[in-house]
């Protein structure tokens, strides 16, 4: 007859047994310490797949760690109640913007250099610069248009044809030097 009974309606038919509870201690997680490990699981699954994506990476591409994004399928949380444990299971795909690295290249050289020739470069610390994707959700819904932004210092340097350029000196004389190397205006 108190207020907590009130709203009980339950019944059992007399004679017969009330199954499927649990008798004993039950360990709880709170939910703030669930997220927690769940966030963890995230961070630590998209790590190691990021490792296994640029391990596969093809030659001639570049891979910004920033430019990968995790989406969850699934996640499954269980009790298991023989050692008191709660095992969490996380499955997902890393989605991610792969850039070729002579095409990224030549764009930051004409964006960066004023009256950029056109001829080769490269740029060593290529995946150094941080890469700024301001939604990453973009990456699973549009992959046609992606606007992102990369900085850093980069340091661009030409290249040359090195061989061409021993050939042209072998029995050139000091006075001639300054002749065979304006043949190469990326020195």
């Amino acid at each position: 007859g108190t207020p907590k009974y009130i709203k009980f309606n339950g019944r059992s038919k007399p004679g017969t047994e009330i199954t499927g509870g649990f008798k004993g201690k039950s360990p709880f997680v709170s939910e703030v310490d669930k997220g927690n490990m769940i966030s963890k699981l995230k961070t630590n699954l998209e790590t190691k797949l990021f490792t296994k994506a640029a391990e596969q990476l093809p030659d001639g591409f570049v891979l910004f760690k920033d430019a990968v994004f995790l989406k969850v399928e699934e996640e499954k949380i269980g009790f298991s109640s023989a050692n008191n444990t709660l095992p969490i299971t996380i499955k997902g795909k890393l989605y991610g913007v792969l850039f070729n690295e002579k095409t990224l290249t030549k764009k930051i050289a004409e964006d960066a250099v004023l009256d950029y020739d056109g001829s080769e470069v490269f740029i060593p610390n290529i995946r150094e610069l941080v890469f700024l994707l301001p939604n990453k959700e973009v990456l699973i819904n549009d992959t046609q248009n992606i606007n992102f932004n990369l900085s850093g210092g980069a340091k661009i340097v030409w290249k040359f044809d090195e061989a061409g350029l021993a050939t042209n000196l072998v029995g050139k004389t000091k006075k001639d030097f300054d002749q065979v190397l304006s043949e190469y205006p990326n020195i």
